[in-house]
């Protein structure tokens, strides 16, 4: 990672919008503050698209090219259990059985102006919403605003308390004053309504949205969650972004193993599998890898598994160790990094030797079908 690349990154300019004339603003809150204490959030932010307006991501779309490490699909293989270092009881960094499926965000090599850089990005997203009329957009762009809203917004709160009691961040309570934790804190204000994450997820996007990827686009912070992209999502591809993130998380340990059904999958299962036995056999059926697939029609579903809540992160919560003088060793990323985000590297190296001598790998591993149905991308219902 370049040392200070973001400390030279201007983004007050980065996020931008294109009509075929010069857009004009209302502050909507403004206008409708007195109005919005009596609408509810559902109904204040339901899609009525009616203007032609393009949202640029590329800033953000940058920072996570820089601070997301990219995992690859999972090769349905827990990783190795760790052992505890020469003189030590206790296995040291990120010792999870999930810890190579998912990208991992690099807290713990974040400098305090990439930090900075991040937090303005996001204030700049809130922003961007009380300047627009959101629900006004094409229903892609603002699909594509409140994903990386939502995810902006949940990286930069937990820089702020990383790594959250117990490395969980699903713990931190980012409000002072609140006893409301993450996902549940009321965290921005768009357009006069104070929003937390779950608002954005379950009361904006789940009900008018019925792509059956949409909930896998939220990253929830922890290991067990959907992974975090490493890009930023926009209107154009979101299609294809979804798609690619639904088929890691579908086909990884995280969301299903030998009739362990993830419990976020349940719990978005009231807006998109309401006969989750039929509903979700026929989302699986399309979209695991037939190996997957053949799994869970031998096992099918009998249980919920038991989330790894961690931070994910290359450590697990642990942060950065040191190098002793007393450690000998002549790798210089041990040098440069800590034994334990080396290790992990290493291990990650590991799986990408896996990864390339898979069928399905090789030839690719997602394909968009029913184009002409919830995959169409000018037409994500």
């Amino acid at each position: 990672m370049p040392k200070n690349f973001f400390c030279r990154l201007v983004i007050i300019a980065s996020i931008g919008w294109f009509t075929g004339s010069t857009p004009t603003f209302a502050n909507a809150s403004a206008a409708s503050q007195t109005s919005n204490q009596h609408v509810t959030v559902a109904a204040h932010f339901k899609p009525r698209p009616s203007k032609s307006i393009r949202l640029d991501f590329d800033a953000w779309d940058f920072m996570l090219s820089e601070t997301v490490l990219y995992m690859g699909p999972s090769t349905r293989t827990p990783a190795s259990r760790k052992t505890p270092e020469v003189g030590s009881r206790l296995p040291r960094g990120n010792r999870s059985r999930l810890r190579l499926e998912g990208n991992k965000v690099l807290y713990t090599l974040m400098q305090d102006c990439i930090k900075s850089e991040l937090d303005s990005y996001a204030t700049e997203l809130e922003v961007l919403g009380n300047r627009l009329d959101i629900p006004a957009l094409p229903k892609n762009e603002q699909l594509a605003y409140w994903i990386n809203l939502h995810n902006a917004v949940l990286v930069t709160t937990l820089i702020k308390n990383y790594p959250g009691p117990k490395r969980q961040p699903s713990r931190i309570k980012p409000v002072s004053g609140s006893d409301a934790k993450l996902h549940n804190a009321k965290l921005v204000k768009i357009d006069g309504h104070a929003l937390s994450l779950r608002d954005i997820r379950e009361k904006i996007v789940f009900p008018n949205w019925k792509n059956k990827d949409v909930p896998f686009a939220f990253h929830l912070g922890h290991l067990s969650s959907p992974s975090l992209a490493n890009s930023a999502y926009n209107g154009r591809d979101i299609a294809f972004q979804l798609a690619r993130n639904a088929y890691e998380f579908v086909n990884s340990l995280r969301g299903y193993e030998k009739g362990a059904l993830n419990p976020y999958i349940f719990e978005v299962s009231n807006w998109y599998y309401r006969n989750i036995e039929t509903d979700l056999d026929a989302y699986f059926q399309r979209k695991m890898r037939p190996e997957v697939y053949t799994e869970f029609l031998t096992y099918g579903i009998d249980k919920v598994s038991k989330e790894d809540l961690s931070i994910a992160d290359v450590t697990g919560g642990h942060g950065r160790r040191r190098i002793f003088s007393n450690v000998q060793t002549s790798a210089r990323s041990r040098l440069a990094l800590g034994p334990d985000i080396d290790d992990f590297l290493n291990a990650r190296a590991g799986k990408f030797a896996q990864l390339r001598n898979k069928t399905w790998y090789k030839r690719g591993t997602v394909t968009i079908e029913d184009t002409q149905n919830e995959d169409d991308p000018s037409n994500i219902k």
